[in-house]
């Protein structure tokens, strides 16, 4: 009985982790975990994990809300690829400074120590910052179309 207690708590466990990295409309929020015999290791390993979670999540809505931007404006003044480039780039600097949300660090019976890290980044964030690095540049900012971005970024959104 103990034994099938264990492995539904497990089995439910992984299914809200999973569940909250698909985030939430406001945040891209992600929950990953680690296991090893040290805290210092498990904790540096869910970490990882959650950041490149997050960047996943953060760099497939930015890669999309581009392609979208690049095809209904056609005149970005430079290249689809170096546009592309410009606002990963942007994002990847947010994500370097995001912080953890929560943690929770169990100790396993064999003595190994599970952590689980929680990662959250406002979408509105993201998008300020991605307008604000676009408007600014020189270059994009005679062709950089902000409502147009910000239109895509929210239907994309929805």
């Amino acid at each position: 009985m103990k034994c099938y207690l264990l492995i539904l708590f497990l089995g439910m466990n992984c299914c809200v982790f999973a569940m909250k990295s698909l985030g939430d409309g406001q945040y891209f929020k992600t929950t990953q975990s680690a296991t090893t015999a040290s805290v210092i290791s498990a904790r540096q390993k869910a970490l990882l994990f959650a950041k490149n979670t997050l960047a996943t999540m953060v760099n497939g809505k930015v890669e999309n809300v581009t392609k979208s931007y690049i095809e209904h404006n056609s005149e970005t003044g430079k290249s689809a690829d170096d546009f592309m480039t410009e606002t990963r780039m942007t994002a990847n600097m947010l994500l370097q400074n995001v912080t953890v949300t929560d943690e929770n660090v169990i100790k396993e019976k064999n003595g190994k120590y599970t952590v689980y890290i929680t990662l959250k980044l406002r979408k509105d964030d993201v998008l300020k910052e991605l307008c604000k690095k676009l408007s600014a540049n020189k270059q994009d900012k005679e062709t950089f179309h902000k409502e147009v971005f910000v239109d895509l970024w929210e239907r994309e959104n929805k």
